[in-house]
């Protein structure tokens, strides 16, 4: 049997990758690793579900973002105000980081820090127009 290979630089969403198995290209909704554990992680952290047909929407670190403010029911701050004011906290390494209530400010540090460790990504780079697989290279 020949093996799977994610082919790079096509135009996919979040959830979307194109596996190379044997001669021809196969449009599939699998994930790619890096993607699998930045669900898994925002999932874990916030204690929510992102269900597949959701995912598949998410091509920016905003449209993430904007995703998980509404599985917990809070309004929209964008991020560059909230790094302007300095509010919030990064929660991403915390062993219970959901069980306190969260703000916009926290979700969007969080989020970015999840990012950020998991792609090894720079902090300057996650802003919220920031395409995962082009901008931040994400598999």
């Amino acid at each position: 049997m020949r093996g799977c290979g994610v082919v790079s630089g096509l135009p996919t969403t979040l959830h979307q990758q194109y596996i190379y198995a044997g001669p021809e290209v196969q449009n599939t909704k699998s994930m790619g690793l890096d993607t699998v554990e930045i669900v898994l992680r925002t999932e874990e952290t916030f204690n929510i579900n992102l269900p597949d047909d959701e995912c598949s929407q998410v091509v920016t670190v905003g449209d993430l973002y904007r995703l998980v403010l509404g599985k917990i029911e809070l309004p929209y701050t964008r991020a560059d105000e909230i790094e302007a004011a300095g509010q919030g906290r990064n929660r991403s390494h915390l062993t219970m980081p959901s069980l306190s209530s969260w703000s916009p400010p926290d979700v969007w540090l969080t989020l970015k820090g999840i990012i950020v460790d998991q792609l090894e990504a720079n902090e300057e780079d996650v802003t919220e127009e920031a395409t995962f697989l082009r901008d931040l290279g994400c598999d």
